[in-house]
């Protein structure tokens, strides 16, 4: 790669002007020489527009160019797809517009590693912020002490091992965009997001490189997506078929996976879903869908026998669960 190849920021917007221009700002900050970025519009009844517009010149006096671009609401995934047809960089990061770089040279240590790396793939740790006052909260994410490669496409798929999705601390090359998303098209779901379809076809088979310091700060939004998808059963039920359906379109589309990888990872996330809705059906108690789902369960898996106990007494289940713990331990 030829020294200071050009990064490309994608970054997706809905009626984020209250948080837009830290994430820009943190760009400013970047000590990495060439970079554009592009916010796509996803249909904001907000400031956004006049945001961008009145950040453009601080940009270009850095050397940056920034672009903003307007869609219809169509959701996160459409305003990835509408940016990728028009990134031109080497390097591709997609930041969410609540986000931001926490260190001056987080693009420039991301970029390093690709051009030094036999890597497809690399991220940087994140740390969560509070939204209300930005002070650090935990989080489920896996923590690393020093710098790794790993094969996480597994840890991606089914969502384990302490796996971190906030796009924002990754980085591709976007030749590998270009051979593994065929047309730089995503699969679109209003609710879906884009984490899935970016990541899986990227890390399938190919090696990701975890930084072990936080570069990159994920602020946690009571309002947000993921707070509000199971507010209710069927609201719950509906986004679990959403993700389940987001990722089997992504595995079909891939290139690179053989036609029986794709029927074998198919296959495993519709029981682990279905798995999903049973506990979620118990945990709401529905009695009627729970049944529906463990009936499907007992055709596509030896159910173990105590599961038959989370149906009818689910405080006999936690028991028995606890019993066979303490007898196991």
């Amino acid at each position: 790669m030829e020294k200071n190849a050009l990064i490309s920021i994608l970054t997706p917007s809905y009626n984020s002007s209250k948080f837009l221009p830290r994430l820009l700002d943190s760009v400013l900050s970047q000590d990495y020489p060439r970079v554009e970025m592009i916010v796509v519009d996803d249909g904001s009844t907000d400031n956004t527009k006049t945001i961008v517009e009145n950040y453009k010149k601080r940009f270009e006096c850095k050397g940056y160019q920034l672009y903003y671009v307007f869609q219809e609401n169509g959701g996160q995934s459409v305003a990835v797809n509408t940016g990728l047809k028009i990134v031109k960089g080497d390097y591709l990061v997609w930041p969410d517009s609540d986000d931001f770089y926490a260190s001056s040279d987080a693009l420039s240590r991301l970029v390093s590693v690709l051009e030094t790396q036999q890597v497809s793939v690399v991220r940087c740790q994140v740390q969560n912020l509070l939204e209300r006052d930005l002070s650090p909260t935990g989080s489920y994410f896996k923590t690393y002490d020093k710098d790794t490669i790993d094969n996480v496409f597994d840890d991606c798929l089914y969502c384990k091992n302490g796996f971190w999705y906030q796009p924002g601390g990754y980085m591709v090359r976007m030749t590998d965009v270009d051979k593994f998303i065929p047309n730089r098209e995503i699969y679109t779901e209003k609710r879906a997001g884009q984490n899935w379809q970016m990541m899986l076809p990227l890390l399938y088979k190919n090696k990701c490189y975890t930084i072990k310091d936080r570069l990159y700060n994920v602020v946690v939004r009571e309002s947000s997506h993921s707070h509000t998808s199971f507010s209710s059963f069927q609201r719950g039920i509906e986004m679990i078929d959403v993700y389940e359906r987001t990722i089997s379109n992504t595995l079909n589309s891939m290139p690179n996976m053989s036609d029986s990888d794709k029927q074998y990872y198919i296959n495993s996330i519709h029981l682990k879903y279905l798995k999903q809705k049973f506990d979620f059906a118990i945990s709401n108690f529905k009695k009627r869908e729970a049944k529906a789902y463990y009936k499907e369960l007992k055709v596509l898996t030896k159910v173990a026998k105590l599961d038959s106990f989370k149906l009818y007494s689910p405080f006999l289940y936690k028991l028995l669960k606890h019993i066979k713990y303490r007898i196991c331990k």
